[in-house]
């Protein structure tokens, strides 16, 4: 491989590394979005007792059992 052939493959190295990174944050700023409105959420009492939603849970699939899954 010629020298020019190996700067083609360092540029795109690096170009593909920027791209996974910016990626990669993108994401986590989706993440931190949807963190930020679940915390507000609970602060402003949008929530439900987990005790709750598992007793709903498994009276829901208890019936899809009896049901044969329909």
């Amino acid at each position: 491989m010629g020298k020019s052939g190996r700067l083609n493959a360092r540029s795109w190295v690096r170009r593909e590394g920027v791209r996974l990174v910016e990626g990669r944050e993108k994401r986590l700023m989706v993440l931190d979005a949807a963190l930020a409105r679940g915390l507000a959420d609970v602060e402003a009492g949008r929530f439900k007792p987990i005790e709750e939603v598992a007793a709903r849970l498994k009276a829901k699939y208890a019936a899809m059992a009896k049901d044969g899954g329909k």
